[in-house]
């Protein structure tokens, strides 16, 4: 049987709208050849959205691709092969200005299967949106490689396995959406190196371990979901520089200690959340003092309950 790479490679070659020539781009044939690699990997011929998609026509006219002119690499298919065969190093060609992939929308269209290495072919990559399918199987390595991505929506699915470390490479990254898939192990501590990530929603799994200290690298975050996970942690200080925060849920953890004092600093607190975890205290009135802007909050602590309002 033909892995969805080999499909994929032979619906290239057989590609009359987009033959492959010395002259070809090698960043357009390999966003092509990704895309037809997602057809066959994701059980494409099942989907309910799927206009265009493994058919021989442009691929920026394919159902949920949105592709927008961008200066890229300009190395063709030629270069590229005359390099290999004088093992000259790689490097980039003049730039020039080509359709490239900034945007996958596909969500509720009956995605089955598992997300494809060859996703890191799509180089200017701004938003992947594949919630609500049926998709398995663990994050590629490869999703780790999108240092464009500033949208990610992989909610509702059943994704497994963990977030790599990697995940802090995505430094462009604005919105994360995981909740509802199977993931679990520790939060990566190379998310703080997220500088631009305002919303983090990664509630309802598996997720386990504690909250690292490098979390309050966070600096643009406005919003962190992590309820009903498997977390066993204290709240770390470090998160009294989330100066940004407006939405804070961790109940239906393990959330022990005390409330750091540092979290006065939390200003712009508008709805917190910390039912059913096993704080001891620190919810001093210098503290919610500081919460003007809040208008839902509750905490469970082992002493007594506060409803802040």
């Amino acid at each position: 049987m033909e892995t969805p790479q080999q499909m994929a490679l032979n619906a290239m070659l057989q590609d009359k709208y987009f033959p492959l020539t010395e002259d070809t781009l090698f960043v357009r044939a390999q966003q092509r050849y990704s895309l037809f690699t997602m057809f066959h990997a994701m059980q494409g011929d099942e989907w309910m959205n799927a206009q265009g998609w493994g058919t021989k026509t442009n691929e920026c006219e394919w159902e949920g691709v949105t592709c927008t002119m961008m200066e890229t690499d300009g190395t063709s298919l030629g270069s590229m092969r005359r390099r290999r065969e004088r093992r000259l190093h790689p490097h980039e060609e003049e730039k020039v200005m080509e359709m490239m992939v900034t945007r996958i929308q596909l969500s509720e269209s009956n995605l089955q299967g598992s997300i494809p290495n060859e996703i890191a072919g799509f180089l200017h990559l701004q938003e992947l949106e594949v919630s609500k399918n049926d998709l398995t199987g663990r994050l590629p390595s490869g999703l780790y490689n999108l240092t464009n991505l500033q949208k990610l929506y992989l909610d509702d699915n059943t994704l497994r396995g963990s977030i790599s470390e990697d995940f802090g490479n995505m430094n462009a990254l604005e919105d994360v959406f995981l909740f509802g898939n199977e993931l679990g192990g520790p939060l990566p501590k190379s998310m703080g190196n997220l500088k631009k990530l305002r919303r983090f929603w990664a509630s309802d799994m598996f997720l386990s371990g504690t909250l690292p200290t490098e979390i309050g690298g966070l600096e643009s975050l406005k919003g962190l979901y992590l309820q009903n996970n498997q977390l066993v942690s204290n709240l770390p200080s470090t998160m009294g520089n989330l100066v940004e925060l407006r939405d804070l849920r961790m109940f239906g953890n393990v959330i022990t200690g005390d409330i750091p004092a540092s979290f006065r600093y939390l200003v712009n607190l508008e709805v917190v959340y910390m039912d059913s975890c096993e704080l001891r205290g620190g919810l001093t009135n210098d503290v919610i003092r500081k919460w003007r802007k809040l208008s839902k909050c509750v905490f469970v602590l082992l002493l007594w309950i506060d409803v802040c309002f």
